[in-house]
C-alpha cells in the first residue's frame, strides 16, 4: 500500500480487507455500463495492447494495466486469452513491476528456433523497464536508471512467465526514455528484428526517431539504422502485407503512434519508405496498435487498438476496441490499408432482422420500433439526390453528407466516395463506443460516446429525397466474457 500526501484515517484503516479475491466479483460483468462485447478489465485502467502472441489454439492479448485504480499509473501487464478473438477470459498478471521499474509496452514472440536457448517454442515476451528517475507516477522500488527493454520467458504456453535473470537484454543507448520494443523474425536474414522507439523529441521536436536492432539469440542486440517517423512517438509496429492479396507482392508496412503508417520496404538492416505517411485512425476513440505475432497464417494480420471510452462511476476504465483484419488494397489514391472487423464477429450474433430493398423517403424513419444495446448494421445505400442518410444510433448520429461524400459523427467528419453509386457501412454499436467501417475497410471510424445502459432507439432516414435503400441487416451481439 501506498501513501503519498496523508495519513490514512482510522475508518480507512478499517476498510482495508486482505482476499485472494476480487471484492464484489458477484457483480463482476454486470455492471450498468460495462460494454458487452468489447473486452475490458474486471477491474482497473487498461491502455495500450501489448505482447499480442498465437500460440497452440490461443491468442494471448496483453494489455498496460493498472490493477488498483481506474486512472494511468503503476504499470503491470494485464493478460487475457482466447481462442476465438471474440470471447475472452482474464488470467492472472502477466508482469509485475520491480526494482527495474514499471512494465511498459512491448510484443512477444515464439522462439520456434530455440534461439535464445529456453527451448523450442518457448514464448519470449519482450518489454521496457520504465525506471522511477524520481517520477511519482513510476513504482517507488524502481532504480533511478534510465528505461532498459527487458524479457521474460514462458515454458508453459504462457499461462506463467519468469524474468530473465540477466536483465536489460538491450541496455539504454541515448539515455532518453527508449521503449517499446517490437521483436520479430526476419527470415531472408535468419535472424531477429528489434524496431524501437527512441525518445529524441526533446532535441527534434517535429521528428520522431526509432531505431533497428538485430540479433541471432534474443539476448544480445547490435544496432543497424534509425527512422524518422514525423511528428510520431511511441508503439513501433512493422509487418508484411501482400497488395491485394498477390503472396508474391508483399509491401513492408511502418507503423507508429495512434495508426500511422508508411508503406515500403525492409531489408533487415533499415526501411525504406515508397508512400506516406497515412493513417488508419479516423475516429477519436484509437490510441496504440499492436499485431498478433505467431498467426498459423502469416497473411492474416490482426490489429488490436486501444479505444479511449471512458466509464465515470465504474470499477474499471477504457476498452479494447473490437479485433480488426488488415488488408493491403489498391485505391485511386495508391495503395491503402484496409481494416474491418474479423470474421469471427460472427460467433457474437444472437438473432438478425432485416429490412427490404426501397427507397428512403426524407424524414421517414424505416426502422420504425426498432430499438437495440449491443448490435452490428450492415448497411448498403445509395445516396443519389438526398442531402443526408442519417443514422441515429441510441441517440448518437452518424450522418452520410451525399453531395460532399462525407460522413459525420460527433462533430468528425470523413471522407467516403461512393463506389458505383453505392456506400457500404458496417457499424459495431456498444456502450461507450461506436465503430464505423466504410466501404469494405478503406474508413475506419471509432467513435467514443457516453456510454448508456439499456434498449434505445435505432433509426435510419433521409433529408430530402433520392436516396434509395440496397440492404440492411441487424444482429444483436453477445457477451464477450465468460459465462458465470
Amino acid at each position: 500500500m501506498r501513501v503519498d500526501d496523508v495519513h490514512a484515517s482510522a475508518s480507512q484503516l478499517d476498510a482495508l480487507i486482505l482476499s485472494d479475491e476480487i471484492v464484489g466479483a458477484e457483480t463482476i460483468y454486470d455492471e450498468a455500463l460495462r460494454p458487452i462485447f468489447h473486452y475490458t478489465v474486471r477491474r482497473g485502467w487498461l491502455n495500450d495492447p501489448c505482447g499480442l502472441v498465437y500460440d497452440s489454439g490461443t491468442y494471448h492479448l496483453g494489455y498496460q494495466h493498472n490493477p488498483y485504480g481506474t486512472d494511468w499509473a503503476n504499470m503491470h501487464w494485464g493478460h487475457a486469452v482466447s481462442t476465438n478473438l471474440v470471447h475472452w477470459e482474464e488470467r492472472p498478471i502477466w508482469l509485475y513491476p520491480d526494482e527495474t521499474g514499471a512494465m511498459w509496452s512491448g510484443s512477444s514472440v515464439k522462439d520456434w528456433n530455440n534461439s535464445a536457448g529456453f527451448g523450442t517454442n518457448a514464448l519470449l515476451a519482450f518489454y521496457t523497464a520504465a525506471a522511477n528517475r524520481g517520477s511519482n507516477i513510476l513504482p517507488r522500488m524502481a532504480n533511478r536508471s534510465q528505461f532498459t527493454q527487458c524479457m521474460a520467458y514462458s515454458l508453459d504456453g504462457g499461462m506463467t512467465w519468469t524474468k530473465y535473470e540477466n536483465n536489460p537484454v538491450l541496455p539504454n543507448t541515448f539515455g532518453r526514455d527508449e521503449r517499446d520494443p517490437k521483436v520479430f523474425w526476419y527470415e531472408p536474414g535468419q535472424k531477429w528484428v528489434m524496431y524501437l522507439w527512441l525518445d529524441l523529441s526533446r532535441e527534434m521536436p517535429e521528428r520522431g526517431t526509432f531505431g533497428f536492432f538485430e540479433s541471432k539469440d534474443l539476448l544480445h542486440w547490435t544496432p543497424t539504422s534509425t527512422f524518422v517517423f514525423p511528428k510520431t512517438i511511441e508503439v513501433p509496429n512493422i509487418f508484411e502485407l501482400p497488395l491485394d492479396g498477390d503472396p508474391n507482392n508483399k509491401k513492408w508496412i511502418l507503423c507508429a503512434g495512434a495508426g500511422k503508417y508508411f508503406i515500403g520496404h525492409f531489408d533487415g538492416y533499415g526501411f525504406a519508405p515508397e508512400s506516406g505517411p497515412f493513417t488508419i485512425r479516423q475516429g477519436n476513440s484509437f490510441a496504440a496498435t499492436q499485431t498478433f505475432s505467431g498467426m498459423p497464417d502469416d497473411r492474416r494480420r490482426i490489429l488490436i487498438v486501444h479505444g479511449t471510452a471512458r466509464y465515470p462511476g465504474m470499477p474499471f476504465n477504457n476498452l479494447i476496441n473490437f479485433p480488426m483484419e488488415l488488408t493491403l488494397r489498391t485505391t485511386g489514391d495508391g495503395a491503402r490499408i484496409h481494416a474491418n472487423p474479423v470474421p469471427e464477429l460472427a460467433l457474437l450474433r444472437e438473432t438478425t432482422n432485416t429490412w427490404k430493398r426501397g427507397k428512403i423517403v426524407s424524414g421517414k424513419n424505416i426502422m420504425e420500433g426498432t430499438e437495440g444495446d449491443a448490435f452490428e448494421l450492415d448497411c448498403t445505400f445509395r445516396p443519389g439526390n438526398a442531402e443526408k442518410v442519417v443514422f441515429n444510433l441510441r441517440g448518437v448520429k452518424a450522418a452520410y453528407n451525399c453531395a460532399d461524400e462525407t460522413i459525420t459523427c460527433e462533430g468528425l467528419t470523413r471522407p467516403l466516395a461512393t463506389i458505383a453509386g453505392k456506400v457500404r457501412l458496417q457499424i459495431l454499436v456498444d456502450r461507450g463506443v461506436l465503430e464505423i467501417f466504410g466501404n469494405d475497410g478503406l474508413l475506419c471510424m471509432h467513435i467514443k460516446v457516453e456510454p448508456t445502459a439499456g434498449n434505445r432507439p435505432v433509426k435510419l432516414f433521409a433529408l430530402g429525397d433520392g436516396a434509395l435503400l440496397e440492404s440492411l441487416t441487424m444482429h444483436k451481439l453477445g457477451s464477450a466474457y465468460p459465462e458465470k
